[in-house]
């Protein structure tokens, strides 16, 4: 009977946890949306105009990395202690959960937003065929008009710079870049490598199956 109650308890632990992680990773989430909506208010439109998701990318990924590498030993060391309370014999397992490696969380490197669009060369041999030359100006066009318009949003005033990110969205394209990186890469349940959401899940339950069997 006894060890029926612990085996339930344990069971009951595992339920409890992963809620718990679901509900520490939306926190941490909301934190970060948070601090990157402060911020983007003063980012200029030569910062925002080009490859938002990549500049969303990198500040998502810095700001929880940040919050969560605060939040997650305190985390885990509390579901140890509580899977050592349900029973002494469970200390070691409980124990495994307290690694500082346990989880990997996703990093990116930042781009100017200056060189966000590929550079291409505008000067071609010309043994090259005319139609990939044709190709090459084409490609070459993104970043020529990236320069341009970075360069008159340097030489814009506030008002206008603001009016001008304004007009075109492009500060709401940073925060639905960041909501997506944050669904995708820190909360997604599939995909290979594991958000740190699913790779939490996944310690939980791989606990919960050691547990089982130092009990059985």
């Amino acid at each position: 009977m006894e060890l029926a109650i612990s085996r339930q308890a344990v069971a009951e632990w595992r339920d409890r946890q992963i809620l718990f992680a679901a509900a520490l990773m939306n926190q941490k989430a909301m934190d970060a949306h948070a601090a990157f909506d402060r911020e983007i208010e003063t980012a200029t439109a030569a910062e925002t105009i080009f490859n938002p998701a990549a500049i969303a990318n990198a500040r998502m990924d810095a700001l929880l990395s940040t919050l969560l590498g605060e939040s997650l030993p305190d985390f885990l060391d509390l579901a140890a202690d509580e899977l050592t309370s349900v029973d002494q014999r469970l200390s070691e397992v409980a124990d495994a959960l307290r690694r500082p490696d346990t989880l990997v969380l996703p990093q990116t490197t930042s781009l100017p937003p200056h060189l966000a669009a590929a550079e291409q060369p505008t000067d071609v041999p010309d043994d090259i065929d005319q139609t990939q030359k044709g190709k090459r100006r084409l490609l070459s066009v993104p970043a020529m008009l990236a320069r341009r318009a970075s360069s008159l949003a340097d030489g814009a005033g506030s008002a206008a710079d603001e009016l001008l990110q304004e007009k075109l969205g492009l500060k709401n394209r940073l925060r639905a870049a960041a909501a997506q990186r944050v669904a995708d890469i820190w909360m997604g349940g599939a995909g290979d490598p594991k958000s740190p959401l699913a790779q939490l899940v996944s310690l939980i339950d791989e606990t919960t199956y050691a547990a089982r069997m130092t009990l059985s």
